[in-house]
């Protein structure tokens, strides 16, 4: 059974991460609340691919695409959030 998702991470979170040599105190912060639950809200997941789509074609580009997809893929699917307004808490 997986954690509840307590933390979810910012696209600029998930950016940090994906660099060839990511800020340690990044790391560790993210290596100490992965236990506790870490999700990433669809709108996230959206502003990590525009931002990598905005990049020249090339071997980088390819690169953080290829890195992106497999930390996607290493998640479950409920750690992907989706976006809508209809939360029972905030509807009228």
């Amino acid at each position: 059974m997986t954690a509840p998702v307590v933390w979810i991470l910012d696209a600029n979170i998930v950016a940090k991460m994906m660099r060839a040599n990511p800020n340690q105190v990044v790391v560790e912060i993210v290596a100490e609340i992965v236990v506790q639950g870490v999700g990433l809200s669809i709108i996230s997941v959206w502003e990590v691919l525009n931002g990598i789509s905005q990049l020249d074609l090339g071997e980088r580009r390819k690169i953080l695409t290829e890195r992106f997809y497999r930390m996607l893929d290493e998640m479950s699917v409920d750690r992907i959030l989706d976006w809508t307004l209809n939360h029972p808490q905030t509807c009228a």
